[in-house]
């Protein structure tokens, strides 16, 4: 029977081929239960748990749960906290079946599921006195594992026609990662999207000081080389990106158009900000992010090419050290800025500060500066992740684990060292969120260099001894 949403490979008989749909499941299922559990986390946090006094708990929630939309960022926040629960549910759930109503059971049994886990969350926050149970959110998040199978029957075919090939020659997972995270970052500089093209309005955002036409007036801010450093480590996979896809269309001066690309996308985006009441537009974030853009595009020309002849390791491995001992100090920098040190008087306080539940100074912050924040924090990570994999050369490929644990290991250490450090800084507050989210963008630096080392050993460009092809008894043989 053919499948409703399209008729698949008929693959049947390969154990080879069974192996990989396997394997695409098991990891289908860990996201799953990774995302499940994230969104729990995030809906319980603090932790704070207090029973109610008198009543019991499903009178108190039929009492206190609000029914309307009460923040259109945050319903819109838990669309987005659902869609992986739906999108690696299905592919937990649903797979590759090619019988209609098997997926019909399966997806029911995941919404049914995932509206039952959201409710119950909504419950467990009267316990939870800094929480407000609402209704809307639960529906915001069935909402948002709905879109989530829609993604997965959307793109069900590419994520198991990369896990048989591995490596395509077309768009490969880093750039497929790259372009999510360039829809982000758009969604996230436009957010809360209160948009107008009222002249009045526009003028008097002006005059409130919100767009910035001098440059010479955005240098001049107190904060501007902390603005600056974090619009360049945003602003640079943006260059990375524009450099992929200038070399995969085959532009005669790849680098030259990619660094039109990428300051194409500053200033668009910075003059869609224009019309968004709450954002400010600036020419200096233009200039830091076309900054951004080169050294994005400088670093995918120097570690992505796909040479014709082998290269001595050597001198590679001399720039990874360096790159990899400044991005350290870039983020040591970020993060200890202004350098004001001094014994504070809450030293007792501020140290506990270290010890606190990861995530919590994000859910009492605003929505929007949260998200943003947690990027910022995470791309701060992957430089450090992306010099450290190429340092470690081809013991990346030989070992992954090992040099992941060790890599992560040691990123811990000296996040955690910074975050120390932020103890004496009375303008700065200590958090272990920021080591947690460096710590994610490591291993994201790792794995990316991984996966472009992967598809350069199997690309077009490779010397023919290195390539090899894999033989129906499992032994492999060069090309």
């Amino acid at each position: 029977m053919a499948s409703v949403f399209g008729a698949d490979v008929a693959t049947t008989g390969q154990p080879e081929h069974q192996g990989r749909v396997e394997a695409v499941r098991r990891w289908c299922v860990l996201g799953a239960c990774l995302s499940a559990f994230f969104g729990c986390y995030v809906g319980l946090v603090p932790f704070s748990f207090a029973l109610p006094a008198d009543v019991s708990i499903f009178e108190t929630f039929r009492r206190s749960a609000e029914h309307g939309i009460g923040s259109r960022a945050n319903f819109l926040a838990n669309i987005l906290l659902f869609i992986p629960v739906g999108f690696f549910g299905a592919g937990a759930l649903v797979g590759r079946t090619n019988r209609t109503w098997v997926t019909a059971i399966a997806v029911s049994c995941l919404l049914f599921a995932s509206g039952a886990l959201s409710l119950a969350v909504e419950v467990l926050q009267v316990l939870v006195p800094s929480r407000t149970p609402s209704l809307a959110d639960v529906g915001a998040q069935v909402t948002g594992a709905v879109a989530g199978v829609g993604c997965w029957f959307a793109a069900h075919r590419d994520v198991h026609a990369w896990a048989a090939r591995r490596t395509s020659a077309g768009v490969g997972p880093l750039e497929t990662s790259l372009w999510v995270y360039a829809a982000v970052r758009v969604l996230g500089l436009l957010l809360p999207l209160n948009v107008t093209v009222s002249l009045s309005t526009l003028v008097a955002k002006y005059r409130r000081g919100m767009i910035i036409i001098d440059p010479a007036q955005s240098f001049h801010r107190v904060d501007f080389l902390q603005g600056a450093a974090a619009e360049l480590v945003l602003t640079a996979p943006i260059g990375i990106l524009a450099c992929l896809l200038a070399t995969r269309h085959g532009a005669r001066r790849p680098t030259v158009v990619a660094v039109v690309i990428g300051t194409a996308f500053s200033v668009l985006t910075e003059l869609a900000q224009l019309f968004v009441i709450s954002r400010t537009a600036d020419i200096g974030d233009v200039v830091t992010g076309t900054i951004g853009v080169l050294a994005g595009v400088v670093v995918a020309a120097m570690f992505m090419d796909a040479p014709a002849v082998r290269e001595s390791p050597g001198p590679r491995r001399v720039w990874a050290v360096a790159g990899l001992l400044l991005s350290l100090a870039a983020y040591a920098a970020y993060n200890l800025s202004p350098f004001d040190f001094a014994r504070p008087v809450d030293a007792a306080t501020r140290v506990s500060m270290l010890f606190q539940l990861p995530f919590y100074s994000y859910y009492v912050g605003p929505e929007l500066e949260s998200v943003s924040g947690a990027m910022l924090k995470v791309l701060l990570g992957v430089p450090v992740g992306l010099f450290c994999g190429l340092a470690a050369g081809s013991l990346l490929n030989v070992y992954p684990r090992v040099v992941a644990l060790v890599a992560l290991a040691g990123g811990v250490v000296c996040f955690l060292a910074v975050e120390a450090g932020q103890v004496l800084l009375p303008s700065r507050y200590p958090d272990t969120t920021d080591v947690v989210l460096a710590a994610c963008g490591l291993w994201l630096g790792l794995m990316a260099v991984r996966i472009a080392t992967n598809n350069k050993s199997e690309s077009p460009w490779s010397p023919p001894s290195d390539r090899t092809v894999l033989q129906p008894d499992g032994s492999v043989r060069p090309n």
